[in-house]
């Protein structure tokens, strides 16, 4: 498993590996007086638990650096780590408890606010939820959602767009991908609220098909629902 970390100088990578609980961060950074980049080991690190599912990289610290968020699955416990110089991590916020069937993790900014969205794709539950200091407060939760989405990425895609009911952020756009049907769909977030009544928006002139990305002109509020 890689994870970009960091955005500094050049870009810090996590490479985890789960069969012996071991991870390197690595730099990769433009080397000026040499005219090309260079990918630099900052630290091994030994002794991680072998059965983190998901490691999610995002502000979660309230300082404006990258933080992560590590998961384990099979007993529901989440876990948040500062990234401090030479990429050591120190320990920020740990939970328990929380669901084991959360197939993805997702960090944006839902309203202008650093936070996480987790997605059960078995039962169809999207849940937004802001983050400062490894704390979590929920702001919404869907019940409704499609189980066949295997991707979900987020972005600012929408940002000349205001859709109807909804204050846009930079960055609180989603890209949610369904393999089996070839089809991806564009949704706008408030503070976790997907449209104006609670009901997923898709941006109407945006469309993703069978891989291939087909794009049209956006127009201001040319939103449809989903």
């Amino acid at each position: 498993m890689g994870v970009r970390t960091r955005r500094t100088a050049g870009n810090d990578f996590l490479f985890y590996d789960p069969t012996t609980g071991t991870a390197e961060t690595y730099r990769f950074a433009w080397i000026n007086e040499e005219g090309r980049y260079k990918m630099a080991r900052l630290r091994p690190h030994t002794g991680w638990r072998t059965t983190w599912t998901h490691i999610v990289p995002g502000q979660f610290g309230g300082d404006g650096q990258t933080d992560l968020l590590f998961y384990e699955a099979s007993s529901g416990t989440g876990e948040f780590y500062t990234v401090a110089k030479n990429a050591r991590l120190e320990p920020l916020r740990s939970h328990t408890g929380w669901r084991t069937s959360w197939s993805h993790i997702v960090p944006g900014y839902f309203g202008g606010r650093s936070g996480l969205l987790f997605y059960d794709a078995d039962a169809g539950i999207g849940d937004f939820y802001a983050v400062s200091e490894g704390r979590l407060e929920q702001l919404s939760s869907h019940t409704d959602w499609r189980t066949s989405w295997n991707a979900i990425v987020p972005g600012d895609f929408a940002a000349h767009v205001e859709p109807a009911g909804l204050t846009h952020y930079a960055s609180d756009d989603s890209c949610l991908y369904d393999a089996a049907a070839g089809t991806g769909e564009f949704y706008a977030t408030d503070n976790g609220r997907i449209g104006a009544a609670e009901c997923p928006y898709r941006l109407a002139n945006n469309v993703v098909e069978l891989g291939a990305v087909r794009q049209r002109a956006v127009r201001r509020g040319a939103v449809g629902v989903a």
